[in-house]
């Protein structure tokens, strides 16, 4: 049996760590696709575990997207959750994608180049 001060203090310390937010930075390229207005709706809702700091919208059109962000928080409540406009991704036909990194990719006859 643990002694009553101890249960105190064991009950006062698992109290401190389940209630304990970690502070979030959210960096989105709110637009289109649908993924990141779920991303900050969960951000949104959980706040028992999660501490929204800041979010900064990075995109095509990144003054519409931290709008768009800015809208969403308002609307539920956490306007107070500042929003940064990002930079301004270059055009499309200009950015890479994973199949532009060298090695990366590699077909099932080829090896990898970390050697699996």
């Amino acid at each position: 049996m643990i002694p009553k001060r101890f249960s105190n203090l064991l009950l006062c310390f698992s109290v401190a760590v389940v209630t304990a937010q970690q502070p979030v930075i959210f960096d989105t390229d709110y637009g289109p696709f649908i993924d990141d207005i779920f991303a900050l709706g969960l951000l949104i809702n959980s706040g028992d575990l999660l501490d929204l700091k800041y979010v900064i919208a990075t995109s095509e059109s990144p003054d519409l997207s931290a709008k768009c962000a800015a809208e969403q928080l308002s609307l539920a409540g956490r306007s107070d959750v500042p929003v940064g406009i990002g930079a301004t991704f270059p055009d499309y036909s200009m950015r890479g994608g994973v199949c532009a990194v060298p090695g990366l990719v590699v077909s099932s006859q080829e090896e990898s180049p970390r050697g699996h």
